[in-house]
């Protein structure tokens, strides 16, 4: 299944405009006549189920200026009911038909009167339900299913056939505007906005955990394909959260951290937590201080949520003295002695958290001892035993991770660039995506994925896409949806599969007619540049720019009273400075046709400096 045409009535800047996502059709919904119309291009020769790849059905890319109405676009594709949309599918049907191969599937809302397709009328009294009709045009028979439902049931399509497509929605910026969005069921949300609070308030952990473990696993199951465009590390090193905890404990207002009502908090009600296990580089130091800063992480939550709210200064002090007392002893007794003090203040549901806590902590460390290698002096372990030990460390409740991790290659640290986490960020949310239920069709849209990178990887964004989206989802069929600013994911696309939005009158979003831009496909970046779709003012920076004209000022305006050899060098100097050979060498004629016009000596000393360049330019060489 295909997206192949999006309609908005009114959604922020969009109004009554049209949107194709296909080069082999042309739709429009004329709002007038409520009436669909559409064109089928029969000499698209790219429109090839094999141009993109054999699993890729489509990419398109929208491209526009800022506030052109970029997300606007998205936002109607995944919230369609908000701008009162129209959304055009192509859904393969039959293979032994070759006349009606395709049937097309126009769903909209009831707030939307759609009369007639090409002429052909529609059951308009069917305000909730499907209306099937054939339009036959050009000798050819097409059939068009029409949806239209108000129903609480926010889905594109009937139950029954709702498992039809999947419809993936990726960003890695924070974006809070889609926060109130009502999205169609289809979507899957793993735009990075959304990923941070399927966690509960504040529970930053849990989010850098959950994002690692994506990680772990793409990693785990790609280390040894090269489709990859990086090498991926193969191990992590563990190593002991000492300032972590410390940060917690340390002058801590137990308000902030238990999320105490600050009227209840006491400045007085202090734990002594300040002592640090020692490690001395060896592996039982090791795991006996991990041991102690398990307990000092989790001891806050499953001890003092309630105890510590009522507790008297006489109470905190007895509690200090066990926990000092409780420091020289082996885990375990300390653990014991902790229960006997709960037992003997009546807190039996502490005194079984405390339990739980051991048993956790005896099985973790049970795991960590059988699956660490003890390496230099530091502690690792493999890549595809880094999910189960974050998975065991979150049985804990923790203010903070008595752990970190980095990656390595073998004994060697390994450091992701800017541009490849971003990568790594995309294809591991997308890889945990392909483990759950997804229909065998899938509508990928991606916000400005390749912001931030350096060119040489946007450069390289589509065809990364292309290669590894199949080894993601092996059995499904994809069409890729993309926004962008970046002029090297136009020269990867045909003009025919970019939707170029500008802003029209009073702001709105406008669709560029095609006829008006030049071929894409393969084009250069800097020809790509110097169109005015993407620089209006022509492709040097503001900054440059309004430098240089103010020295084109210096020169019209020159004043030759005083100090004019200084000034001369100063102009000459900044000009040398210019990159674009063609406005370095109209600015030096401007400016030796001005000393030509001045004394001798000046014009003596300017030559003179001129000589000496060449001179040292081949001196150089």
């Amino acid at each position: 299944m295909e997206l192949i045409y999006l309609w908005v009535e009114k959604y922020k800047n969009i109004k009554n405009e049209g949107f194709n996502f296909s080069p082999k059709y042309h739709f429009e919904y004329i709002s007038e006549t409520n009436t669909l119309e559409f064109v089928e291009n029969e000499t698209v020769i790219l429109y090839q189920e094999s141009f993109f790849g054999e699993h890729i059905t489509n990419v398109t890319a929208i491209i526009g200026q800022n506030g052109s109405g970029k997300s606007s676009v998205l936002e109607c594709l995944l919230a369609p009911k908000e701008g009162n949309c129209i959304l055009v599918f192509k859904q393969k049907v039959s293979l032994e038909n070759e006349e009606n191969k395709y049937q097309y599937i126009v769903r909209y809302y009831a707030e939307i009167l759609i009369s007639k397709i090409e002429g052909k009328s529609i059951n308009t009294n069917n305000e909730e339900g499907e209306t099937v009709i054939e339009v036959k045009k050009a000798d050819k028979s097409y059939i068009f299913k029409c949806l239209n439902s108000n129903s609480a049931n926010y889905s594109l399509f009937p139950s029954e056939t709702e498992k039809q497509v999947s419809i993936i929605f990726y960003s890695d910026y924070y974006d809070e505007i889609k926060e109130n969005l009502e999205l169609v069921k289809e979507v899957k949300d793993i735009s990075f906005f959304h990923r941070f609070h399927k966690h509960e308030e504040g529970a930053w952990n849990d989010f850098k955990y959950r994002e690692s473990i994506s990680k772990m696993n793409l990693i785990k199951d790609f280390t040894n394909n090269d489709v990859f465009p990086f090498k991926l590390p193969n191990r992590l090193r563990i190593k002991l959260n000492y300032d972590g905890i410390h940060r917690v404990y340390k002058n801590a207002p137990y308000d902030d951290k238990l999320r105490f009502p600050k009227e209840q908090h006491r400045h007085d009600k202090k734990l002594n937590f300040d002592w640090k296990p020692s490690f001395v580089g060896n592996e039982d130091s090791f795991f006996t201080a991990l041991e102690w800063l398990i307990f000092y992480s989790s001891f806050t939550h499953v001890f003092f949520q309630n105890l510590l709210l009522n507790a008297t200064t006489n109470d905190l002090g007895d509690i200090n003295n066990a926990i000092s007392s409780a420091k020289s002893l082996p885990m375990k007794s300390a653990m014991r002695a902790i229960r006997v003090y709960l037992t003997l203040n009546k807190q039996e549901q502490n005194y079984y958290d405390i339990q739980q806590l051991e048993r956790n902590l005896e099985e973790f460390m049970i795991f960590l001892r059988e699956n660490i290698s003890w390496e230099m002096g530091k502690a690792f372990i493999n890549i595809d035993k880094g999910e189960e030990m974050i998975e065991k460390l979150n049985t804990f409740n923790k203010l903070t991770s008595p752990i970190t991790f980095s990656w390595y290659k073998d004994t060697k640290p390994f450091y992701f660039s800017s541009g490849e986490n971003i990568f790594l960020r995309l294809f591991s949310s997308l890889y945990y995506l392909a483990q759950n239920e997804l229909s065998d069709n899938l509508i990928i849209i991606i916000d400005e994925g390749e912001l931030g990178m350096h060119p040489q990887w946007q450069k390289k964004y589509l065809k990364n896409l292309l290669e590894i989206l199949p080894k993601i989802f092996p059995r499904k069929k994809a069409q890729i949806i993309l926004t962008s600013h970046s002029s090297f994911l136009v020269s990867d696309l045909p003009k025919e599969n970019i939707v170029f939005l500008k802003k029209g009158d009073n702001d709105l979003c406008k669709v560029e007619p095609l006829i008006e831009q030049e071929k894409t496909f393969g084009q250069n970046i800097h020809t790509l540049l110097s169109d005015s779709f993407f620089l209006e003012d022509g492709v040097v920076g503001d900054f440059a720019l309004d430098k240089i004209n103010s020295y084109v000022k210096k020169i019209n305006e020159f004043d030759n009273t005083e100090d004019a050899q200084s000034k001369i060098k100063e102009i000459d100097h900044f000009i040398n400075l210019i990159g674009d050979k063609l406005i370095r060498t109209h600015l030096k004629m401007k400016l030796e046709i001005l000393v030509n016009t001045m004394s001798r000596d000046t014009q003596k000393n300017y030559y003179q400096r001129k000589i000496d360049e060449l001179n040292n330019e081949g001196g150089n060489q």
